[in-house]
């Protein structure tokens, strides 16, 4: 049988990479098989019955570097969204799982004692860290700055997809990366992708299967909303640490 030709949508931790992912898939009609180097199916993956496409779809939070050391597969393609960091510390403040310093030596010593959630200021506090300076505390992934992240892919044979412009403009994004994939798509497919995999229709569906981790992934699927959540002085912190990549986001 034919090796599938692997395409990989990569982006920091909550850039939409799951996304953007099913919508590829969708629209290819092919089989989205989770996260790189994963045995496991991923819960928001894809897979098509009576699957023809040469295609298969995959997500990753690696680094350039790590990819490919990731899996033994072949990468075919490496499609790269990038979203606005200060939308990422608000999305990451809500999604992942804090708990004080306290609580984390307590679980070290086996203690079972009732693990008092951060406040919402702190985890964002938390997400700024990990966004402008790296913060493995929250998750492995984190661990590497949004910066140097998407630095790591710049200048390689990789398509940049702004979070932004694909909530703007779908079909014109879409259109895109068909031309990077060298693919032709009819336009009524395209529009088909775009709603099956509309924020709207993918909350609906992740809360009638009543998928606690989905329906956190799958929250708001908006921008700037940060704007309402930053204090003056963080947004001077961004300004400063951020001012070389004005040509992305206006710090």
């Amino acid at each position: 049988m034919k090796q599938k030709k692997n395409i990989i949508i990569v982006g920091y931790p909550k850039s939409g990479t799951n996304w953007l992912s099913r919508l590829v898939a969708d629209l290819l009609q092919c089989n989205f098989l989770g996260d790189w180097g994963f045995k496991t199916l991923n819960a928001s993956g894809i897979k098509t019955k009576n699957n023809v496409s040469e295609f298969q779809i995959y997500k990753s939070h690696h680094t350039f570097n790590e990819l490919e050391k990731a899996s033994n597969k072949k990468v075919h393609k490496i499609i790269y969204i990038i979203r606005d960091p200060r939308d990422i510390v608000i999305s990451g403040a809500y999604f992942f799982n804090f708990h004080s310093s306290l609580s984390s030596f307590f679980r070290r010593l086996r203690i079972h004692t009732v693990l008092r959630n951060l406040s919402f200021e702190k985890k964002k506090k938390e997400m700024i860290q990990a966004v402008l300076y790296g913060n493995k505390k929250i998750t492995p992934w984190l661990e590497v700055p949004w910066a140097l992240h998407y630095k790591d892919y710049h200048k390689k044979e990789v398509l940049f997809i702004k979070y932004e412009d694909l909530l703007n403009n779908p079909e014109n994004e879409l259109k895109n990366i068909l031309n990077y994939l060298d693919l032709e798509v009819n336009t009524l497919q395209i529009t088909e992708s775009i709603k099956n995999q509309s924020f709207k229709k993918r909350q609906k569906e992740v809360h009638q299967q009543d998928h606690k981790n989905l329906i956190k992934l799958i929250r708001k699927g908006s921008s700037g909303y940060w704007k309402n959540e930053f204090t003056k002085e963080e947004e001077k912190l961004f300004k400063l640490k951020l001012k070389d990549t004005n040509n992305l986001y206006n710090f």
